[in-house]
Order: structure tokens, then sequence, then C-alpha cells
């Protein structure tokens, strides 16, 4: 068995920051295709490379592509960390958190994990980030309206109640769209439709709520530890409580 190469990345914006064990030096390259080739020519072809990275949305979205498409190893450290003993880690910093990484109980068993249906996952997240946007915007519109009509600011009749009924109206129309889009991607997705049908098997879970958990696991298999998945049906529900678009519960 190769000895493994960890390849420790700080995202940021248009930076990476990478710290080479067990070599132990560190170097920035910028957060664009010149910059990856950069990362891959460090690679070792003599060693097992490892990449441990934040997941940091947006940021850290065209890296992971890029190396998924050059088959390497991603081990995104939010699921090393929630499955590490308390105290494991130190300060969020580029050093702290991939250094326990290695010699964690159990990681060198999952070397055959890869990234599966990311574009697809990632679709998911923005969409359901749009919905999400969108709600908040409804339910401020009909917290105002509500707050005015109670005070005798405005008449049902008044210019500002009509004008912010139709921006309702409009906003509950475009979230029922992105509704019918979430729905669509998961339909045509055997490996999403198989998890997200029986995560609905569960009592008092709807819709939004599958589509969320499968989003936030990347369709369950974005963990590299198991352990963090013993927690799967439980942590989701508690946080992620559907938000009705217009006073009926979609979730």
């Amino acid at each position: 068995m190769k000895e493994k190469q960890i390849l420790a990345i700080d995202v940021s914006k248009r930076s990476l920051d990478i710290c080479v064990r067990p070599a132990g030096t560190t170097f920035k390259i910028s957060n664009d295709l010149s910059g990856f080739k950069v990362l891959t020519a460090a690679i070792s072809p003599d060693l097992d490379p490892l990449v441990v990275m934040e997941h940091t949305g947006l940021y850290s979205f065209q890296l992971e592509k890029y190396l998924e498409g050059q088959g390497y190893l991603i081990v995104r450290s939010l699921h090393l960390k929630s499955s590490a003993p308390m105290g494991w880690f130190g300060a969020r910093t580029t050093r702290s958190i991939p250094y326990g990484s290695p010699s964690m109980p159990g990681l060198g068993g999952h070397n055959s994990y890869r990234p599966q249906n990311h574009r697809k996952v990632t679709r998911l997240n923005q969409l359901l980030s749009l919905r999400a946007k969108l709600v908040k915007d409804c339910g401020g519109y009909k917290a105002r309206i509500k707050e005015m009509l109670d005070t005798e600011l405005i008449s049902k009749s008044d210019l500002i109640y009509k004008l912010q009924r139709t921006v309702m109206t409009t906003l509950n129309s475009q979230i029922q769209k992105v509704e019918k889009e979430i729905e669509v991607l998961i339909e045509t997705d055997p490996e999403l439709k198989k998890n997200f049908d029986l995560i609905r098997t569960i009592k008092g879970v709807g819709k939004i709520v599958a589509a969320r958990m499968l989003a936030v696991t990347s369709n369950f298999k974005s963990s590299a530890m198991p352990e963090s998945l013993t927690a799967m049906p439980v942590w989701p529900l508690l946080n992620m409580k559907a938000e009705p678009a217009s006073g009926d519960d979609q979730g």
C-alpha cells in the first residue's frame, strides 16, 4: 500500500492556501484552472493523494469539479470534523483542519469514496436556496400587509395593499415553478429518486425536507466516515422544517 500524500487546502474566493504532508511544504495558488494545474503538478506519482478541504459552496465548486474529473479522492473536512473526537481539531486555520485527518480511525478504509451526481446535487442546492429566498420574501410581504391592516394604515382597496398582494402572487407562482423543477430533477435521477422515496416514508417528512436531506448529504454519499451518517435521519428534521409558501404546509 502506498503512503498517503495529504494536500490540505484552505479555500477563498481568489486563492487557495495549500499545505502538503508529509513534506510539510506550503504554497498559494489562484482559484482557477491555472492554479489547479499547479496543484496537480505537486502531487507525487509515488504516493496515494488525498485532498482535505473546506466545502465552501461556490468558491470550492470549480476545484471540486476539477479534482473529481482528475479522479482524485476528496474528503470534505466538515464531515471529518463531525466524526472526530471532541477537541481533535483546533482553531480554524489551514494547518489545524487537515493535520488530524490522516490518523483518524477508519479513514484508510474509505479510499474508494468518490463524489457522485455532483452537478445534480449542486443544482438541487441552488434550487433549494432560491426557494428559501423566495419564501422569505413572500413571508415578509405577508407580515407587512397584516401589520398595516391590523393598524388600519391601509385598507384592502388601497394601492399599497394591491401592489403588495400582486407581488406575493408572483412570488408564490415562482416558488411553485422552483418546486416543480426540484421534482423533475429528482424524478429523472434514479439514485436521487430512490433515496427521496425512502425518506418520504418517514412520517411527517414532506417533499422539501426530503430534498434538503438529499442536498446536504450529497444523496447520502458525501460522508467519508460512516459514523456521521448515524444522525442523518434526525438532525435534518430538527433544523429543516419546511417553510410554507403561502400559509399551506408544503414541506
